[in-house]
């Protein structure tokens, strides 16, 4: 019976680990997100790789609801706070 317990909170400690962000996601320009997170700067920013064949850094921040993110070919200087995510998965519609 340890057995059964201990696996359950191995899986509950893995899931723990991972991180939903709810909302509408926009994604946005570069410039565009530059410029909001400016705005916001007490928000913290996520950035971590995308894609599978074609890698990309994706950058994203929350407002009021919204999403805010962009993806782009290098590291997007930002002010904010910033945590770096070792990956990232953008659902797709």
């Amino acid at each position: 019976m340890a057995y059964a317990g201990g696996a359950a909170a191995a899986a509950e400690a893995q899931e723990a680990a991972k991180a939903l962000i709810g909302g509408l996601l926009v994604e946005v320009d570069e410039n565009t997100f530059i410029n909001m997170a400016s705005q916001h700067r007490q928000r913290i920013c996520v950035c971590g790789e995308v894609g599978t064949i074609r890698k990309k850094t994706g950058h994203a921040f929350s407002i009021d609801g919204l999403v805010m993110m962009t993806k782009t070919d290098r590291d997007v200087p930002v002010p904010n706070k910033l945590i770096r995510a070792r990956d990232i998965s953008i659902p797709s519609v």
